[in-house]
């Protein structure tokens, strides 16, 4: 058991198929995604969150800096700046297929809450 999403050992690669990874693209074009400006304001934005009783958590780590990707993978020359940046920046909010309208509500307005008090 790991505490983060963390590539720790030869696996598998479960790629979705290609109908399913246009479908997602479209959906990913279509929305604005959730990235703090840095890792301090990343830190206090989930301070807040959970203040307000909204579990979000940062969880993904870039996959070069995992124990196997650091055993078995490369980094081209110049390393992996846009990566390392995203990933001090990045937030999973709360989500999940029982979630009623007022756990979505709470969650949108705690996230709004957070950009009012800056």
């Amino acid at each position: 058991m790991v505490d983060k999403y963390r590539w720790v050992g030869i696996g598998s690669s479960y790629l979705p198929s290609d109908l399913l990874a246009a479908f997602l693209v479209a959906q990913l074009e279509a929305i604005d995604h959730l990235l703090l400006p840095d890792l301090a304001d990343r830190q206090a934005f989930l301070r807040h969150l959970g203040e307000r009783g909204v579990q979000a958590t940062f969880h993904y780590q870039p996959l070069h800096g995992t124990p196997a990707g650091l055993r078995y993978g490369r980094v081209a020359s110049g390393g992996c700046d846009v990566t390392e940046d995203v990933a001090d920046r990045l937030v999973r909010l709360p989500l999940f297929a029982a979630m009623n309208e007022a756990e979505l509500d709470c969650v949108v307005e705690t996230v709004v809450s957070y950009s009012r008090s800056r």
